[in-house]
């Protein structure tokens, strides 16, 4: 494996420039520096927005935008990012969140050692910076293939998309043959299939995305 393999973050944007200018801050400020910015947004009507991903882009090199003319829906945001990807991992980020600083490094150390197709910090509430335990992937490594499923299967009824928050072994992604397909589940699927080309691992000492909750906020579900 090599030592700084190329890394896509897939930034989804719709209407909120404000957060968007943090989510691409915390991106390009990475400690991992080999990285594909790719900011899709999806038929914003506020000019700001794109003006940010703009200003942006010509600042940094590594940024790649799409500006779509119509909101096509999250799901087609979800997979136009991936489509376009060209890094070995992939990671999702919602214009609403933020990563810590070392994530991406963390994350890349995680696939070194071990038969590794998701890896993840915990993601903490970006308020509080607790734990926000739904969207905690459970570790797979050392179980046997059926506990796999169980322990993911049990966990992930608590949040629908937790998929979203870890960087994902690209080839393996794109393989998913209910790689974000309009049929029910396919979120719960996608894991499962991931399953079948390695483990889960994430890191509960250390901070991942952090998570903006707003109020009255149920499922972040992209597919609800």
């Amino acid at each position: 494996m090599e030592d700084f393999p190329l890394v896509s973050i897939g930034i989804l944007s719709y209407n909120r420039p404000q957060d968007l200018r943090q989510a691409i801050f915390s991106v390009i400020n990475q400690t991992y520096s080999n990285l594909e910015i790719l900011v899709s947004d999806n038929g914003s009507i506020n000019g700001e927005t794109r003006e940010i991903i703009k200003e942006f882009a010509e600042k940094d090199k590594r940024i790649r935008f799409f500006f779509h003319e119509i909101n096509r829906g999250p799901i087609f945001n979800f997979e136009f990012l991936v489509k376009n990807s060209t890094g070995k991992y992939f990671a999702w980020l919602a214009d609403d969140d933020l990563f810590a600083p070392n994530y991406v490094t963390d994350c890349i150390s995680y696939f070194f050692s071990q038969n590794i197709i998701l890896a993840s910090n915990m993601p903490v509430d970006a308020a509080t910076k607790q734990p926000v335990e739904m969207k905690n992937i459970p570790n797979t490594p050392g179980l046997k293939k059926k506990e796999k499923y169980k322990r993911v299967v049990c966990h992930i009824f608590t949040d629908l998309n937790l998929f979203y928050y870890g960087l994902i072994e690209t080839a393996s992604l794109k393989k998913c043959r209910f790689y974000l397909k309009k049929v029910f589940g396919a979120d719960v699927l996608l894991l499962l299939e991931l399953l079948n080309s390695g483990d889960f691992f994430i890191n509960t000492e250390k901070t991942g995305l952090l998570y903006q909750i707003h109020p009255g906020q149920g499922s972040s579900s992209p597919f609800g």
